[in-house]
């Protein structure tokens, strides 16, 4: 028993660490202080409409990103694809803070056809 105990123990450990020094942040809250938008409102919306994309899945603007992941967003006539370097923990966002968040991987106009929803 104290084996399995012990290896519980050192999976809690992981568990705890990773959760520690991984960060995670709503979609609706790093579009708004990354400055992409306005307003976490917009980016709800956005979000609903289907505007948005993560790793190319429709996402809830309750999802939680993370460092590494690929944010799409259509706007009236342009697109933008976002490739995520940093997250903020909670802290109040500067100004100067928001350019080193990501990284813009392809920005042009976009065919808004191709991302209206198909018909189900």
């Amino acid at each position: 028993m104290p084996h399995n105990a012990s290896v519980a123990e050192v999976f809690l450990g992981v568990i705890l660490f990773f959760l520690r020094y991984t960060k995670f942040m709503r979609l609706d809250l790093f579009l708004k202080t990354s400055r992409l938008v306005k307003r976490r409102t917009i980016a709800r919306e956005m979000c609903e409409a289907g505007r948005v994309l993560v790793n190319r899945h429709q996402p809830k603007p309750s999802k939680e990103l993370k460092q590494g992941d690929f944010v799409a967003l259509q706007f009236t006539n342009k697109g933008i694809e976002l490739e995520i370097l940093a997250l903020f923990d909670g802290e109040k966002a500067q100004k100067f803070d928001a350019t080193p968040l990501y990284r813009i991987v392809t920005a042009s106009h976009v065919d808004t056809k191709a991302w209206t929803r198909s018909p189900s």
